[in-house]
């Protein structure tokens, strides 16, 4: 029996349409993430998924309402159509480029959600997003050929008054500084599955580097705190303080605003620059924020070891919140609290 055959009418149709979204669709969708992308069997694993819940969705409610209900789940459907509704590169190009698609993702921010609340959402936005730049990469688009297309189209916005744009680079094309080492140092450590030397990642977030390095040096930040007390150890869920998950949530929201502060100095497609840029932002993010999942979640009485449970067992909050109340309430009571 498919999901559109157990929903009701109106407001309770949205709501069991994100609760059967996110335990069928959301356990693909972490798995998808977390494997390694190999473009067309990638898309073959996710996409089916995608297109029964996009099906579903049509049936369910308008656009608005879903959005309203669960504006996370929402943009990652919205972000998986570049990979499965839009298969051909030129067409996902075009999409991007010269349509600007994926502007509003600020509009999470009206909704008072930041990044941290779409980490502690359950569903791998970030992720997602990363496999996007996956496929653009595959698709052939580096970073200096977007850096030119994006430049093509738009007035180059350097940081210095009136410069034009140079360099190959999205943060050189603006004047921004940028460490080309520690670029390829935190590409390694993701590849090798390390954390980035603690010192090195506070120092590549000095003021005057570009923003895209800041996101990514905070980012890496993050990573480094949360990783296990003992080396080898795969007990989670113990070993982090309440200071020490603060001082993640403030990374987190640093992350945020850097790629908030390009987003507005963009005049082009920023949501293409940052998904073809290489500094590995959402990389990054991904990966440090299923670590918090980890180190946050409450195992389910029916559930093994938190190592062995799918991702869409860990215990929420509720089985569909609505996010923006959720998310504003748990910072009152942080807040209350603190």
């Amino acid at each position: 029996m498919g999901p559109k055959h157990v929903l009701g009418d109106g407001w309770d149709r949205v709501v069991k349409f994100w609760a059967i979204c996110r335990g069928f669709f959301g356990t693909r969708a972490w798995a998808f993430v977390d494997a390694p992308y190999k473009g067309q069997e990638s898309l073959d694993f996710i996409c089916p998924a995608w297109w029964n819940a996009t099906g579903c969705e049509c049936e369910c409610g308008n656009c608005s309402i879903l959005f309203e209900q669960c504006p996370i789940g929402f943009m990652l459907f919205r972000s998986l159509s570049l990979l499965c509704g839009a298969q051909d590169k030129n067409m996902r190009i075009h999409e991007l480029a010269i349509r600007k698609w994926g502007r509003g993702l600020l509009d999470l921010a009206k909704l008072r959600l930041g990044f941290s609340d779409i980490i502690e959402s359950g569903w791998p936005f970030f992720g997602v997003l990363a496999k996007i730049g996956d496929q653009l990469r595959l698709d052939g688009i580096s970073e200096t050929f977007a850096t030119a297309l994006a430049a093509h189209g738009a007035r180059p916005n350097s940081v210095a008054a009136g410069a034009f744009a140079r360099g190959y680079s999205m943060c050189e094309q603006r004047g921004w500084r940028e460490n080309s080492k520690y670029k390829q140092e935190i590409q390694e450590a993701l590849a090798q599955g390390r954390t980035v030397a603690l010192q090195r990642s506070v120092e590549a977030a000095s003021e005057d580097a570009c923003p895209l390095q800041r996101a990514a040096a905070s980012a890496a930040t993050a990573d480094w705190l949360l990783q296990p007390a003992e080396k080898g150890s795969n007990t989670l869920g113990s070993a982090m303080t309440t200071q020490a998950l603060r001082d993640v949530e403030v990374l987190f929201q640093t992350v945020e605003k850097e790629v908030l502060s390009w987003a507005k100095l963009a005049e082009g497609p920023y949501f293409f620059e940052l998904m073809a840029v290489d500094w590995p932002v959402w990389r990054m993010m991904h990966r440090a924020g299923e670590k918090l999942l980890k180190e946050l979640a409450i195992q389910c009485p029916s559930a093994g070891s938190q190592d062995e449970m799918p991702k869409a067992s860990l215990c929420v909050a509720c089985a569909c919140p609505t996010q923006a109340e959720w998310a504003a309430e748990a910072r009152y009571v942080a807040e209350l609290g603190a």
